[in-house]
């Protein structure tokens, strides 16, 4: 599915419980934007959550440790990629609001924004 679609569209990871407020405070925005997230905040290896996740086909998992928590950044796996990113945390919330939105949404924001209003 693509991540507009999917159930849940973003799985917040730690790896450490030093990392749980941030996630905490993550998940919340993200839930105030309308996005369907889940946390993990169990005391497993990370590369055990993020299999398990991606085999639930969870698109966009957001993994924050020790040093993400400490700069205000998120490390990004996206689903048929085997690249991480790491963003800020404002980086990633914008672009979960731009892929959870559907396209004919996405459309029509764009076509709106070209109008001038008089």
């Amino acid at each position: 599915f693509p991540v507009w679609m999917s159930p849940t569209q973003c799985a917040i990871l730690t790896i450490v419980s030093d990392a749980e407020p941030q996630a905490n405070k993550l998940y919340t925005i993200l839930k105030q934007h309308g996005i369907r997230v889940i946390t993990d905040f169990r005391n497993e290896k990370i590369s055990y959550k993020v299999r398990e996740h991606m085999t639930q086909g969870v698109p966009i998992l957001a993994v924050i440790g020790k040093k993400e928590a400490e700069t205000n950044t998120i490390s990004l796996r996206v689903r048929g990629s085997n690249e991480q990113t790491t963003l800020t945390t404002e980086q990633f919330i914008n672009q979960m609001l731009f892929d959870s939105t559907p396209p004919d949404l996405l459309n029509n924001i764009n076509a709106t924004q070209g109008e001038s209003i008089a």
